[in-house]
């Protein structure tokens, strides 16, 4: 395991803590966005729809199971 700035953490108290500080980084976002466009975070300009699907792109995903 590592610290935020790639350090390897060795210990079994540093590996809890940063843990500790790791989750919820990664849980507890802002839902505010939830329902529309919003871009990736890793640099890219490609867009997410973070919109429920509709009843054709389940029926297509349904169709392609089969």
């Amino acid at each position: 395991m590592k610290t935020k700035s790639g350090m390897l953490l060795t210990k079994q108290e540093e590996q809890l803590k940063r843990r500790e500080e790791h989750f919820p980084e990664i849980f507890n976002k802002d839902d505010s966005n939830v329902g529309s466009r919003q871009k990736i975070e890793d640099n890219n300009e490609n867009e997410v729809n973070l919109d429920p699907p509709t009843k054709t792109e389940i029926q297509l995903a349904l169709s392609q199971l089969f």
